[in-house]
């Protein structure tokens, strides 16, 4: 039930190609967290590289973490 733990566990299921538990982590943030999207990513994850941050991004974006792939 903590949704940062969620946020991680949603990029890495994602970064290791297991889509389907990514997406059942995803339902359970979304219980937590209904706000949560990209733009609170970019502005509380304190990334240094921007291309981890990219990287991060997109793992989400590929679980459908931002409703963008749902």
């Amino acid at each position: 039930n903590y949704s940062r733990g969620l946020q991680r566990a949603i990029a890495a299921f994602s970064q290791a190609g297991e889509m389907a538990r990514a997406k059942e982590v995803v339902s359970r943030l979304k219980e937590l967290q209904p706000d949560f999207n990209e733009a609170y990513v970019r502005t509380t994850y304190p990334f240094k590289e921007p291309a981890v941050m990219e990287a991060y991004v997109a793992s989400l974006q590929n679980a459908g973490a931002f409703g963008l792939h749902a």
